[in-house]
Order: C-alpha cells, then structure tokens, then sequence
C-alpha cells in the first residue's frame, strides 16, 4: 500500500513512527478503535497483545486497525517489525 502522507500528517501521524504511539494520538484526539474490524478475524492469540489490529501471514505480511470519528474512518496500515509501526494509511481525507 501507498503511504498516504498528507492523511498521515492532517492527523498527526508520521509513517515509521510506532502504534503505540499513534494510537494514544488518535484516542486523545476523540477517535475511537474499531473493535469490530478484527473481532472475527481471531483464531489464534492477538498480535502484539493488541485484539484490535489485524495481521496477515507469511514472509511480506501486513497489518491493519481501523479508527472511527463520526463518520469518519481511517485505516493504518502497519509494518510489523520488533513492535509495529505505522506504514501508511487510507481512509476519510
């Protein structure tokens, strides 16, 4: 997926920094976590200990978490490395 820097930036976020902290930016900016997105896809333990982000298999595997405000709606995408970092973004402009 394609970094989506102005959609980053417009929220305060920046591509390589860590979920962790873009998800306390996002709450604290009255976002709230999709706890739907990933309820159903679980079979195994969350990744990272994180229940709400998504994560695909295999050696380029990707993961993702979805953020609602209102009506609108914004999809990280994350780089899972040591701890997982936030890759791009795609979502409400």
């Amino acid at each position: 997926m394609a970094i989506d820097e102005p959609l980053l930036k417009n929220r305060g976020l920046k591509a390589g920094q860590s979920y962790d902290s873009a998800k306390a930016q996002l709450l604290k900016k009255g976002w709230k976590v999709d706890v739907d997105y990933a309820a159903t896809s679980f079979k195994f333990k969350p990744p990272y200990g994180f229940k709400e982000v998504v994560c695909g298999n295999g050696r380029d595997a990707m993961c993702s978490d979805r953020f609602i405000l209102k009506e609108q709606e914004i999809m990280l995408t994350l780089r899972p490395e040591e701890s997982l970092v936030v890759d791009g973004a795609w979502g409400e402009k």
